[in-house]
This record gives structure tokens, sequence and C-alpha cells, in this order.
């Protein structure tokens, strides 16, 4: 398995994990607590992206091929429709008077759709050979 598989992977878990306990939890009337499980994100990134860099250093320090940016490009494009999607309803909300925190909410929750699309297209691709 490509590391750019590992690593794509890896953020997959990590955000299904903290993101889904974020907004399962009901975590969402506060900001401190979307910093928190960001602030998680990030770490739990860095450590399991560590941790398996040390399992295949060579492969972990070779620069990404055509078809890796290839692979990164087009789930790319799928990350900004569902993020856009996820504006443009927030830009909604705005204007139909729902509540602040709902709609920073929808936001974020738009934004960890997109990586998780991101997450998901990349896999896919690494899998079918694209």
């Amino acid at each position: 398995m490509p590391f750019r598989e590992k690593t794509a992977w890896i953020s997959l878990f990590a955000s299904v994990a903290i993101y889904g306990s974020y907004f399962a939890a009901g975590g969402m009337a506060s900001f401190g607590t979307m910093v928190g499980a960001t602030v998680l994100f990030v770490l739990t990134m860095i450590v399991l992206t560590v941790v398996a860099a040390v399992f295949s250093p060579r492969d972990a320090s070779r620069p990404a091929d055509e078809r890796e940016r290839l692979i990164a490009l087009k789930s790319s494009q799928i990350t900004l429709v569902v993020i856009t999607t996820g504006a443009l309803g927030a830009i909604g909300a705005m204007f139909l008077n729902i509540d602040r925190i709902l709609v920073a909410n929808g936001l974020f929750f738009a934004l960890v759709l997109g990586e998780v699309a991101k997450d998901v297209a990349q896999i896919v691709y690494f899998r079918r050979g694209v």
C-alpha cells in the first residue's frame, strides 16, 4: 500500500472517530469544543503519520509520482464541490435567520465532510489504480 494511501486511511479514521464523536455528542454548543476536536485531530494525524513513516521510511520520503499527483488533484475537486455546497447552504441558512451557532457548525460539518470525501476518493482511486 502506498504511503499516501496510508495517510488517507489515517485521516479517514481520525476524521470519523474524532469529528464523528464531536457531532454525535452534541458538542456543537461550544467554540472551545470545536477547537479541541480540531487540535485532537491534528495531534492524531501527526502521531499516526509519524508511526506510519517509521514503519516505511523509504516510501514516506519518496516524492509523489504522477499517479499520486493525479489522485490528489481528482480528490481535491470532490472536496471543493462538497465544501462549496456546504458554504452555499450556510449562506442560505443565514438568510433564513438560522441560529449562528448552527450555521457555524454547518460550515464546520461541510469542512469535515469535504475532508472525508477527499480521503474516501483517494482510497478508491488508489484501489482502482487511477
